[in-house]
């Protein structure tokens, strides 16, 4: 079972640079899946993580002149990104702290209305 998931994820990443736009734009489709299944079977390491995102940078390459295919191209280089980061165990960046208040009206001064309309000096 997991040779081929290994097989399927390996044509399908394959299918991306082939010469045929449409054909590249479907096996866009099937990708994310395929490697879904492949990850939930553990069979996708730093190098197949690597190996997918440099298929799909390469398909881009080859077929970006088309909207479809730059569209679905640049979705799935997202999504394999963000699975690549979460495969190496790169730690994660912590958030700001934020002192500044959410919105104007929360500030302590309100929203500062009055000052917008105050008279102007003469």
């Amino acid at each position: 079972m997991n040779e081929a998931i290994i097989e399927v994820v390996n044509s399908v990443l394959r299918a991306l640079t082939w010469q045929d736009s449409t054909s590249s734009l479907r096996a866009t489709a099937l990708a994310l899946p395929a490697l879904r299944a492949a990850l939930e079977a553990g069979l996708v390491g730093e190098a197949e993580a690597s190996g997918a995102l440099a298929a799909v940078l390469q398909a881009l390459r080859a077929h970006g002149q088309h909207d479809a295919n730059q569209c679905a191209l640049l979705a799935l280089a997202v999504q394999l990104f963000k699975k690549e980061v979460y495969i190496l165990d790169l730690p994660t960046m912590p958030a700001p702290a934020r002192d500044k208040p959410r919105s104007a009206l929360d500030a302590p001064d309100g929203a500062g209305l009055p000052g917008l309309f105050a008279p102007a000096p003469t």
